[in-house]
């Protein structure tokens, strides 16, 4: 699947991605670094920012839905992107000083969120944005591997402020990890191996904080240890801070964004704080503000629909949006307060009970969209007028029917007059690539219930130097757009 799920379900077959060896990786300066993971600012493996046609071969371009068609950016914005990104990606490689890299990619992430609004807008923002993800992945990558080396400072320091440093930077590693998936989704590759990188360091920083002393010592019977006592003093202020958050009139997406740093915290401080013998007696308050964070998560998500609703934009409603990405993140808050702090049947309930409502309100949601979008979207006209094109069609029904038989096919339309020619070489490994395909874009549209009608995208794939066809149909609950339309209007 693509790297994103792109509106306008464009595709085309992605170029393969160089893999840079392990040994080329080391980190200068940071010793233990190399020791912990030798792969640091390894270029991430994603996928090109589209997806490769079904069946093979060259994609044409989808015929989106008028309303679903970009905006042409400014020329002179994404020309200093391109500048900005070449620049970074050329300090940030292979052998690259962590300092220096952290640098770097801070100054580009804080470039890319003051214009991020205006960079949309931009022509190549499909090809430009998955450079940027890989750059936000690599600075999440550098700031944990920082809190690392706070740590370690910490322990021959003798210094416990020096935690709070590596829990901020863990937090800001949680939190740009959180910012990629509600991007590309929590499930994807990329973002299970990011999250499982920084949570491998969490744990080296963890153990680091374990040896940090006061003047030599170590916690004697009866008496706490200073950063056991610290962190505690500091959990309690975090509550209460964030109990005021939760209590108080500021917009949905600030509560949640100050409770999310909350919990980062907690759980980033969880194996210090269980030393604290009144940490049982504090728990019930942290049960509630991550419960009070689970619903807030919920209402934000209705809130998110609502708007989705209102500009009859569809990425509000796919299975890799923001919304389904805040129901996900919930449910995992829930189980993260049981799992830590003891049950509380009552608590999850309630919880859960609110997340309910909230699903419902983006279910009503979703449905008055599909039907707007429905009512306003129209087939586009037949457009090839080959000679092929009945053995096409055949060939196209016959693929569908294989791979959904239960399917009701109402029409399949060519909504293309031409072939779309690829041709392009390649390198990679050591070798040339030389493709030549062709493809064609069909709609295959489907009964969906009494009133309403889905259209899909299908390419007839055609391999020039062969002459062999292939069918790619294997669109459907994948990350290829797909429109709701009224079967009145499809003539």
């Amino acid at each position: 699947m693509a790297l994103f799920a792109w509106p306008d379900a464009s595709v085309s077959r992605p170029l393969p991605t160089r893999v840079l060896p392990d040994h080329a990786n080391k980190m200068k300066g940071v010793s233990s670094m190399r020791r912990l993971i030798p792969t640091l600012l390894m270029l991430t493996t994603l996928s090109a920012p589209v997806s490769a046609a079904p069946g093979g071969g060259a994609a044409a371009p989808a015929q989106p839905p008028t309303f679903l068609l970009a905006q042409a950016g400014d020329a002179a914005l994404q020309s200093e992107w391109v500048t900005r990104l070449s620049a970074t990606e050329a300090v940030t490689g292979p052998g690259a000083d962590l300092e220096k890299a952290q640098a770097a990619l801070n100054v580009v992430e804080g470039w890319f969120e003051a214009n991020k609004t205006a960079l949309v807008k931009v022509a190549d923002y499909r090809t430009l944005m998955p450079r940027q993800i890989k750059l936000q992945m690599k600075l999440a990558k550098v700031t944990a591997v920082q809190a690392l080396v706070d740590a370690e400072q910490a322990v021959k320091q003798r210094n416990p402020s020096l935690v709070d440093s590596a829990n901020a930077d863990l937090a800001r590693a949680d939190a740009l990890t959180q910012a990629i998936a509600a991007l590309i989704g929590a499930d994807h590759d990329a973002v299970r191996g990011l999250k499982a990188y920084i949570d491998d360091v969490r744990g080296k920083v963890q153990a680091k904080v374990a040896q940090v002393k006061s003047g030599g010592g170590t916690a004697s019977s009866g008496r706490l240890h200073p950063y056991t006592v610290q962190t505690y003093d500091t959990w309690c202020k975090n509550m209460a801070e964030d109990e005021g958050h939760l209590r108080g009139s500021e917009p949905l997406s600030k509560k949640v964004k100050e409770l999310e740093g909350g919990q980062r915290w907690f759980q980033s401080s969880l194996q210090e704080l269980r030393k604290h013998p009144d940490f049982a007696q504090r728990a019930p308050q942290m049960r509630a503000l991550l419960f009070g964070l689970a619903e807030l998560k919920g209402k934000l998500a209705v809130e998110m629909a609502d708007k989705g609703l209102r500009e009859m934009n569809p990425n509000y409603f796919s299975d890799s949006s923001g919304v389904t990405q805040q129901f996900k993140e919930a449910d995992a808050v829930i189980e993260l307060c049981l799992k830590e702090l003891g049950p509380d049947e009552a608590g999850a309930s309630a919880a859960r009970a609110s997340l309910a409502a909230s699903r419902a309100a983006v279910d009503k949601d979703a449905v008055a969209y599909a039907k707007k979008s429905a009512a306003s979207f129209r087939i586009p006209a037949e457009a090839y007028q080959g000679g092929d094109k009945e053995k096409l069609r055949q060939m196209v029904v016959s693929r569908w029917k294989a791979l959904y038989p239960q399917d009701q096919i109402v029409l399949v339309r060519f909504v293309k007059p031409s072939w779309e020619r690829r041709q392009e070489t390649t390198y990679n490994n050591g070798s040339f690539y030389h493709y030549d395909n062709s493809a064609l874009l069909v709609y295959v549209v489907i009964k969906k219930s009494a009133e309403l009608g889905t259209a899909y995208p299908v390419y007839v794939n055609r391999n020039n130097k062969t002459g062999k066809l292939e069918v790619g149909a294997q669109t459907k609950g994948s990350g290829y757009s797909h429109q709701d339309v009224l079967l009145k209007n499809v003539h």
